[in-house]
């Protein structure tokens, strides 16, 4: 027997892992114990005789059983900080009773003991990213718990003390010690473990450290060798110690708040830039204005910061060095004005959802505008207005690229008028100011020639039309999506949506005929081929659509929207037909949640589906189970009646695996061939079930196999 093979002969129960019961070669059992204690597992003997997790490890089984290589430690660069390490940092943080105090990479909570040693009354504030190590901290007293992944956190930026020992892969340490340094009160200390790479490489981001490390007149305390070989890392490490002065470096003036939000609103846009001038990593400020640019795209707004560059990877600007004339010239620094136009952030936010992404044509990745009206499409839809300007110039005519800072800027506040003004290099380039209330955007037009969109519009008025609420296309978008199905089959006796392999339709109501809107429409969506029917009845149509495409020309729109065709094989023409009522508060966009079904939103049903009735997605029905009542008096807890499921039910249990459930006592050999997990306490429709957790790449074949 090799090492999947036993595995995929474990059994789990409750939280506790138990080998196949048979004597197994010592150099298999080696290799098992070892995939299991690298998914959380810690063997205990006696009465318990299994691998004890601290949560269920079924996923993590059904994984490694099928093939998968897991190891959590590496994967979320978890080494415990070892006690004497622990009670060192605690040390030199110097924490008082008054202190709050931050631990941002928890672990198990090794730091935070230590400060208990210290002050066992002390609250703990705390950010963990994996899931086994925050059940450990949770039953620590007086700790609180803040955000899963602290470097993606926000709103931290109180904290006394800062005490960790953060990842080190891919310099995540010289990133954590940025924010920790930003999330200090002035007057605040951060004490750190860090590698020791950034010494020696000459790298920009080490260099960089190295610089700001002896700027703000940080203390270095050596680690000595193997001090973490017991959690399992030899790498050679050392503390830093960095006090943030009384007063911060720029006094706080009036307009500082705007310039703050305007800074973190554009700052995550230039990190993620690749620039090849080292100079526009950084924020220039000269006379009370800030520039952030890569050049293709640049963004300005007031501040009351002095003249020089201002590095941004923290929360705040943080001053580097003074002016000189590395910068680059902008285009808006000699620019001639060509047009301008006045429109609303929520024109644009409505139609960049009809954009594509295509490099082939990169005139289609934006939206163009002018004096008559807005277009955007991919090919597949084509969203158009017209009269929706307060004011714009007879020769405005532009395409404009969605960049990430003006998308970013128009969803902030999508009510707000902006100013768009044209305008021309001196050198020929033509470029967009996107001027709000207060900041300004400058990028470079998509040049090329609009296609005619104009040809693709259906003109034949004897159209059938048919009007479709927002609600009910939202819901088919979600449908089509959680089905993985692209065709929508619309015709006269109701809207269908289906994946034959995986046995899921659900359907609804057939939709209102209305009479073709008599202005020209608003947009256009090509169709899909759908199964011919021959009918003697003048009225029947049978048409195929992409639910998700029509998803797209609904943005920011509550009605309903009518859409027209001539021939199934012809573009549909689309029509917004406004309404002053509200969107059906259960099929909101926002929402996530599946229509009520009498199965849960991800269910997949795949025996013998009996027929339902519209609206509805075939399901096995389960009888309700009844759980005993539990008796107080003893702290044993009662069994609970198990559901029998006779119909084999596929669900999918986490991201990486499916469950199984049903009476799949004549194919088990074959489920263990699977790699299946066989566990006795998963939840069925929140009631108990036995049942076989795999991983997600056995689908098909389970499929295939239950099917038969």
């Amino acid at each position: 027997m090799d090492k999947e093979t036993c595995l995929q002969s474990c059994i789990v129960e409750g939280l506790i892992i138990k080998l196949p019961n048979y004597q197994l070669d010592r150099k298999v059992y080696q290799e098992v114990a070892k995939s299991l204690e690298l998914i959380g597992g810690k063997w205990k003997g006696g009465k318990v005789a299994g691998f004890v997790f601290n949560e269920d490890p079924t996923d993590l089984l059904a994984q490694i059983a099928g093939g998968e290589s897991r190891n959590l430690k590496k994967e979320y660069q978890f080494y415990a900080t070892p006690p004497a390490i622990a009670d060192w940092l605690v040390e030199l943080a110097g924490i008082k009773p008054d202190h709050k105090i931050l631990e941002p990479s928890a672990g198990q909570g090794a730091i935070i003991n230590a400060i208990n040693r210290v002050l066992p009354a002390q609250r703990v504030y705390w950010c963990e990213l994996m899931p086994v190590n925050q059940t450990f901290i949770r039953i620590i007293p007086l700790t609180c718990y803040v955000d899963d992944d602290y470097i993606n956190s926000c709103g931290l930026s109180d904290w006394d003390r800062i005490i960790a020992n953060p990842p080190f892969s891919k310099n995540q340490d010289i990133h954590h010690v940025y924010k920790m340094y930003a999330d200090l009160k002035p007057g605040g200390r951060l004490v750190s473990v860090v590698s020791k790479h950034w010494q020696n490489c000459d790298n920009k981001l080490e260099t960089e450290f190295r610089n700001w490390l002896t700027e703000v007149d940080a203390e270095t305390h050596e680690i000595e060798a193997g001090a973490f070989k017991e959690s399992g890392t030899m790498i050679s490490s050392i503390i830093i110690v960095v006090n943030k002065p009384e007063t911060r470096r720029q006094p706080v003036k009036a307009g500082t708040q705007i310039m703050n939000a305007n800074f973190k609103t554009f700052q995550a846009w230039l990190n993620r830039s690749t620039n090849t001038l080292p100079i526009l990593d950084n924020m220039k400020v000269e006379n009370n204005v800030a520039t952030i640019s890569d050049l293709e795209t640049s963004v300005q707004f007031d501040t009351d910061l002095k003249d020089g560059y201002y590095a941004i990877k923290m929360n705040e600007p943080f001053f580097i060095k003074e002016l000189n004339k590395d910068y680059p010239l902008l285009p808006v620094d000699a620019g001639t004005f060509a047009a301008q136009a006045v429109v609303s952030a929520s024109l644009l936010i409505k139609f960049v959802t009809c954009t594509a992404n295509d490099e082939l044509r990169p005139v289609m990745n934006g939206i163009y505008m002018n004096a008559e009206q807005i277009v955007a499409s991919d090919a597949h839809v084509l969203r158009r207005q017209s009269n929706f300007a307060n004011r714009i110039d007879e020769n405005f005519d532009a395409i404009i690229p969605m960049v990430v800072p003006l998308l970013t800027r128009c969803k902030s506040n999508p009510s707000e008028l902006i100013t768009i003004d044209q305008f021309l290099t001196p050198k020929g380039g033509r470029h967009l100011r996107f001027t709000f209330s207060d900041c300004t955007i400058i990028t470079r037009i998509v040049e090329g020639k609009y296609p005619n969109y104009e040809s693709v519009i259906p003109t034949n008025r004897d159209q059938k039309c048919f009007s479709l609420p927002v609600s009910v296309i939202q819901e088919m978008a979600k449908t089509a999506k959680s089905f993985k199905a692209e065709l929508t089959s619309i015709s006269d006796t109701g809207i269908t949506i289906e994946n034959i392999d995986l046995k899921l339709k659900k359907e609804w109501p057939t939709p209102t005929i209305v009479t073709i809107p008599s202005r020209k429409p608003d947009g256009v969506i090509m169709p899909m081929m759908v199964q011919d029917v021959v009918s003697e009845d003048p009225g029947f149509y049978n048409i195929g659509l992409n639910a998700i495409k029509i998803a797209q020309l609904i943005t920011l729109f509550k009605g309903n929207v009518i859409l027209g065709f001539s021939e199934p094989s012809h573009a549909f023409c689309v029509w917004y037909e406004p309404s002053d009522q509200p969107a059906v508060t259960a099929h909101k966009v926002v929402s996530h949640r599946a229509a009520p079904a009498p199965v849960t939103p991800k269910l997949v049903v795949v025996h013998q589906p009996a027929p339902v009735k519209a609206i509805e997605a075939h399901a096995t029905p389960v009888p309700t189970v009844h759980e005993e009542p539990k008796k107080i008096e003893t702290p044993r807890p009662v069994p609970v009646k198990q559901q029998n499921i006779v119909e084999f039910v596929v669900v999918e249990y986490s991201e990486r695996s499916i469950a199984l459930f049903g009476d799949t006592k004549a194919i088990k050999d074959k489920l263990m061939e699977l790699h299946g997990a066989f566990n006795r306490h998963l939840k069925y429709n929140d009631q108990p079930a036995s049942g076989w957790v795999f991983s997600k790449k056995r689908e098909a074949a389970i499929r295939q196999l239950i099917a038969s």
